[in-house]
C-alpha cells in the first residue's frame, strides 16, 4: 500500500511539476503577446493619425481642384469676351 501511495505522489509530484512548467512558459508567451499587442496599438494610432493626415491633404487638393475648375471656367467667360471686345473694335475700324 505504501508503494502505491508513493508512486501516486511521484504521479502527482511529476504532473505538478509539468503544470508549474506549462504556466512558466504560457507567463513568457503572455508576456511577449502583451508586448506585441501594445506595439501593434502604436502602430494603429500611428497609422490613424497617418490616415487623418492624409484625409486634411485630400480635402486641401479637393478645394484647390475646385478652385482650379473655377478659375479655367472664369478664364473662358474672359476670353470670351475679350474676342467679342475684338470683333466689335475690327467692325468699328472697318467702318
Amino acid at each position: 500500500m505504501a508503494i502505491q501511495g508513493i508512486e501516486a505522489l511521484d504521479v502527482l509530484q511529476a504532473r505538478l511539476a509539468k503544470m508549474l512548467d506549462m504556466m512558466a512558459d504560457l507567463r513568457e508567451k503572455n508576456g511577449a503577446l502583451q508586448g506585441r499587442v501594445a506595439e501593434l496599438e502604436q502602430e494603429v494610432a500611428s497609422k490613424a493619425d497617418e490616415l487623418a493626415r492624409l484625409q486634411e491633404d485630400n480635402a486641401r487638393l479637393l478645394q484647390v481642384q475646385e478652385e482650379y475648375k473655377q478659375l479655367v471656367a472664369e478664364r473662358e467667360i474672359v476670353r470670351n469676351k475679350v474676342e467679342t471686345m475684338l470683333k466689335h473694335l475690327e467692325k468699328f475700324e472697318l467702318a
